[in-house]
């Protein structure tokens, strides 16, 4: 979901990417809300532009005790013609990393495709979704020094929240999976986006871990190991006395 506002120079321009990683707790909900405001945001003026930016930026806020990884990117400020490409380089990479997109609303263009057929496997657990979030605005946006237990995050939602139509002139929403059945395990996820491009959330139980009966890799957000069957450690059955 996108696009470009109108932009008065000799204006310097900040370019600002988010990335949060929800939880199976809260994915699906995640998935209707955004397939929702992508067929319903008018993307083709500043004011439905900044709507869908407030909009997503409050459900995220929201939605913090389900996140389990976060990232960001800040930008110096620069002119236009620097911010363009830096924010056409980040859209194009969070697209780039796509597993599949079936939704997009570009100046005010909805374009849909048919999603493939997906059978979730077992070592995929309930699924993660990661939404980034690239935003270009008139103003600096808050910098993100650390992911630690999500404050900065929360802060710098916050920040995107309250930009103006009159200082907002790109916003991409770029979301994976968009659909049910696709699932995005922590360790599919770490693949995709090793660090420092996301961390986990400080206490968030998710990475690669390894079974202490068969040494098999699995998500540590699942509760047994996909190829024996093995309770994932802390999981075990307590004994009896």
């Amino acid at each position: 979901m996108s696009y470009l506002a109108d932009y008065t120079p000799p204006d310097l321009v900040d370019v600002t990417v988010l990335r949060i990683a929800i939880d199976a707790r809260a994915r699906k909900f995640v998935q209707t809300e955004l397939a929702r405001i992508a067929a319903t945001a008018d993307t083709k003026t500043s004011f439905g532009r900044l709507q869908m930016l407030r909009e997503v930026s409050i459900m995220l806020r929201k939605l913090r005790d389900a996140w389990v990884y976060g990232g960001a990117i800040n930008e110096p400020m620069r002119d236009l013609q620097g911010a363009k490409i830096a924010f056409d380089q980040h859209v194009d990479d969070a697209r780039a990393r796509f597993m599949e997109e079936t939704i997009r609303n570009a100046d005010g263009q909805i374009t849909r495709r048919e999603a493939s057929e997906y059978r979730p496997r077992s070592d995929e657990g309930m699924g993660l979704i990661l939404v980034s979030m690239i935003i270009a605005a008139r103003r600096e946006l808050f910098t993100v020094q650390h992911i630690g237990n999500g404050e900065d995050l929360r802060k710098a939602l916050d920040a995107a929240s309250q930009v103006s139509s009159g200082s907002l002139v790109a916003i991409e929403i770029v979301w994976q999976p968009s659909e049910d059945a696709d699932r995005l395990s922590s360790m599919e996820l770490e693949a995709k986006y090793p660090r420092p491009d996301i961390i986990p959330i400080q206490n968030a139980l998710v990475g690669k871990i390894f079974c202490a009966y068969c040494s098999g890799p699995f998500p540590a957000e699942l509760v047994s190991c996909p190829h024996c069957g093995a309770p994932a450690p802390g999981r075990e059955a307590p004994k009896a006395a």
